[in-house]
């Protein structure tokens, strides 16, 4: 698929499960303050507009679409109606989708049953015995495959993205693959949450050297 800077991402839920979608939408806040990802709902339609035509106008750009999956998204007509549609689209290689099981149900049998689930192993959010874990794994899911979402032409403006959000300068050897750099992008935008708050001086030497030099800024 043709990519552009920043991922846009469809939420295909049921309003039964609308606590889940805010939730996971709080987690994802990382990716959004860096302009990595766009999000939409259907929360998001203003007043006035016509409710279906919108909904298909944003599943028709939709670069990455997650599907809500619990038993009250399988017995809604116009879910599945959004699940068919997004797996058109996946299959001719124009989005990407991945179902998000929130709640234990028999999902395996539809048509989204072929593709590799959130959280890991397919394990329902709400069995989870601590739900921000559940939370943070299929973040992380996510964030991985955005990475992959974002093409090499990406680069350039991501490093411009993290130095404007973290004040830190960046520099590295003109030899590095598009991947090398991101890959360690994004190491270094993870250390820069981590420690909040710490300007880094980054110099990349060497293909698989890294040195990064802690300053407060």
């Amino acid at each position: 698929m043709e990519r552009k800077h920043g991922v846009n991402v469809f939420f295909s839920y049921a309003h039964e499960d609308e606590r889940f979608r805010a939730e996971l939408e709080k987690h994802l806040a990382g990716l959004k303050q860096s302009d990595m990802i766009k999000i939409w709902h259907d929360r998001q339609i203003a007043p006035g507009a016509k409710f279906d035509s919108a909904i298909a106008a944003q599943l028709e750009s939709a670069d990455l679409i997650l599907l809500l999956v619990s038993p009250d998204f399988l017995a809604e007509t116009s879910s599945m109606e959004e699940m068919k549609r997004a797996l058109e689209r996946h299959v001719a290689g124009q989005a990407l989708v991945i179902p998000i099981i929130l709640r234990p149900v028999d999902w395996h049998n539809t048509p989204a049953g072929k593709l590799v689930p959130l959280p890991a192993d397919g394990k329902p959010l709400t069995t989870w015995a601590r739900r921000d874990e559940a939370f943070l794994d299929v973040a992380r899911g996510i964030r991985d495959r955005v990475r992959e979402l974002l093409g090499p032409s990406d680069t350039a403006d991501y490093i411009s993205d993290l130095q404007e959000l973290a004040g830190f300068s960046i520099a590295f050897d003109s030899q590095l693959s598009p991947q090398q750099v991101k890959g360690t992008l994004t190491a270094l935008a993870d250390y820069y949450r981590a420690v909040g708050g710490v300007g880094l001086q980054v110099d990349f030497e060497l293909e698989d050297v890294l040195i990064i030099e802690p300053e407060y800024v």
